[in-house]
């Protein structure tokens, strides 16, 4: 029997489908289930790839290197790492364009192609495939139950074919699928302030659209500024043809990793477990479960705050660096400290900030800014980490500031001269072979690390870690040679030339100054904080005299 658990959202976007798919999984995993994920885009982009960070925020990287939805790394962090990979992620653009290649190989034998039985077909193919791929941090047992994430609004006429999918999927005889719907429950005073009455609405319209794509929903979350009264359950409950208890109060709190104990207290592990008849499989578990509600991270004192510099090319896009900020979320509370982000936009914005921080990114705009912030945060001892981008700036800006040796990047300044007077500086950063797509090195890779190093120490002396990258640009390790006294990690393969390339460096007559190639980020969750990150903050909280 494959078991999904549907979860669609109404009303308007934002309301937490991610949190709330995410919360239900860790959820489920506490009470012993083996559980798994999907998110579907509809959007008929192959990947999240090239999709603007202002409008999708950041770009998720999988260890397969699947570029993903935000929604996947959200996932990760609240549940662990259950072995996501392509199979996880499907987008309209990545269905037509396996219905093109079936036509093309002459799958369909002249057939007319049709949305409805091949679109949804192969839609629902997908979901099975995922559905039976084992969990990496179960013992690889096949999962129990498969979440979906539904993205965009009931009522979008781009998840009119996934819903017509999904409603055929549940007809199956080996299928059994429930639906968690989140709906808006916005307040007269206004979204989801707290004050005022709270109106039931717009979350009755959008249930409505569930039960016209012949989807009823299971379970419905009202998405809300304060704790919903009985007696609106009671109406909700009445509206939507709901039992009261399947009606769950999703207010405000303040952190996001509050949320599955906010679900825990209303019991919706139960009813789920129930509602898929597994109440058997998990009866122990769950009398433990009842007894040891989920930890929520213990929020530091509010006098204890270090201020990070956030110099990013997206930094008025909250989501833009969404991983980064959750990796010092989860760094503080490691260390007992508040972490507050700061934009920087130029050099006087770095007054102040305990510790500053260049992600990564691509392209030439705001690099002079990036290079400023690195160059202040050398200059005044303060806790410095690069990623990706912010590496390559940090050794650029290390050669000439301090060697006064001069580079220049490929992605910077690649077909300008450096300056008429010299016009062969060589080129400390270069592309990687073959075309915008083939040159993108993506995905989990192992780097070799000097024990003896601060990065080597952070990372408990392992001589080889695995990371997550996403660039297209690397260091020339031929060029880097005059730069060895700095470099501290490789990457394990080589280079066509037998060099392995450089991708971490750090300056010892400094407090704490590393960067690196990879994305630490990716790999840190709330169990787990990611080494470097919390490193980083403990360097940040005894430059605040905090420590």
């Amino acid at each position: 029997m494959l078991r999904f658990l549907l979860v669609s959202g109404g009303g308007m976007s934002g309301l937490g489908k991610g949190i709330s798919s995410s919360s239900v999984g860790q959820l489920l995993q506490y009470a012993g289930l083996a559980v798994t994920y999907v998110k579907i885009d509809p959007y008929l982009n192959r990947d999240a790839s090239r999709l603007s960070p202002y409008e999708h925020g950041e770009v998720f990287v999988l260890a397969d290197g699947t570029q993903t939805d935000l929604d996947l790394g959200t996932f990760e962090r609240f549940v662990g790492n259950v072995g996501l990979t392509k199979l996880n992620s499907l987008t309209g653009g990545r269905v037509m364009e396996t219905v093109r290649e079936r036509e093309a190989a002459g799958y369909y034998q002249g057939a007319t192609i049709q949305v409805v039985p091949h679109v949804t077909d192969i839609i629902c193919e997908r979901l099975r495939q995922a559905a039976q791929t084992p969990v990496a941090n179960a013992d690889h047992a096949t999962p129990d139950i498969c979440i979906v994430e539904l993205g965009g609004t009931l009522g979008d006429i781009e998840i009119t074919t996934f819903l017509e999918a999904l409603s055929r999927l549940q007809q199956a005889e080996d299928v059994q699928l429930h639906h968690i719907h989140v709906g808006l429950c916005p307040s007269t005073a206004g979204g989801l302030n707290h004050c005022g009455s709270v109106k039931t609405k717009p979350l009755q319209h959008s249930v409505r659209y569930a039960w016209q794509a012949g989807l009823p929903p299971s379970l419905v979350f009202a998405r809300c500024g304060q704790i919903l009264g009985l007696d609106t359950r009671r109406k909700i409950a009445t509206t939507c043809r709901l039992p009261v208890e399947d009606v769950v109060s999703l207010h405000q709190v303040r952190s996001t990793y509050q949320v599955p104990r906010l679900l825990w207290e209303q019991k919706v592990h139960e009813r789920l477990v129930h509602k898929f008849d597994l109440t058997h499989q998990v009866s122990a578990n769950l009398r433990i479960f009842a007894q040891a509600p989920p930890r929520a991270p213990v929020p530091a004192p509010a006098d204890q705050v270090v201020t990070v510099g956030l110099a990013g090319k997206y930094t008025t896009a909250e989501d833009a660096y969404l991983s980064v900020r959750k990796a010092l979320e989860h760094s503080g509370y490691v260390h007992s400290v508040n972490v507050q982000i700061r934009r920087v936009q130029q050099e006087k914005d770095l007054v102040g900030c305990h510790a500053v921080l260049v992600p990564g990114g691509f392209g030439v705009r705001g690099v002079v800014e990036k290079l400023a912030a690195i160059r202040w945060a050398r200059e005044h001892q303060v806790p410095f980490l690069g990623i990706c981008l912010g590496f390559q700036l940090a050794l650029l800006e290390y050669a000439q500031g301090v060697r006064g040796l001069r580079f220049r990047s490929a992605e910077i300044h690649p077909d300008q001269k450096y300056s008429a007077a010299d016009p062969d500086v060589p080129f400390l950063i270069v592309k990687r072979p073959g075309n915008d797509q083939e040159s993108l090195r993506v995905g989990a890779h192992p780097v070799c690390l000097d024990a003896t190093s601060r990065a080597g120490r952070i990372y408990n002396h392992r001589p080889v870690v695995h990371e997550r990258f996403r660039h297209r640009y690397c260091v020339d390790p031929a060029v880097a040679q005059d730069l060895r006294d700095v470099i501290v990690g490789w990457s394990q393969v080589t280079d066509v030339a037998g060099n392995q390339i450089p991708e971490v460096m750090e300056l010892t007559d400094h407090p704490f100054f590393v960067a690196v190639q990879f994305h630490p980020e990716f790999v840190s969750t709330q169990r787990a904080a990611s080494p470097l990150f919390a490193a980083f903050v403990a360097a940040a909280k005894v430059q605040a005299g905090l420590d």
